[in-house]
């Protein structure tokens, strides 16, 4: 099986994708905004993958979970 270690740095590496997808529509539209030389406010800003989100919300319980009942 995985170790404890492994296990955490999966747990690492899951919520760091979580904290992108959550971040990356606000980074993208401060990136277009400064590209074209427009307000923020003025751009539209993309919409969030709910289904990654989700799905990695999802996955880190499972993580955390079998980690848990594991010992």
């Amino acid at each position: 099986m995985l170790s404890d270690k492994t296990m955490y740095g999966l747990i690492v590496l899951v919520y760091c994708g979580l904290l992108l997808a959550h971040l990356w529509p606000f980074l993208f539209q401060r990136w277009i905004a400064y590209s074209q030389g427009r307000s923020v406010g003025e751009v539209p800003k993309p919409a969030k993958s709910k289904l990654l989100t989700g799905g990695l919300a999802f996955l880190s319980g499972v993580l955390w979970t079998w980690l848990y009942f594991r010992h």
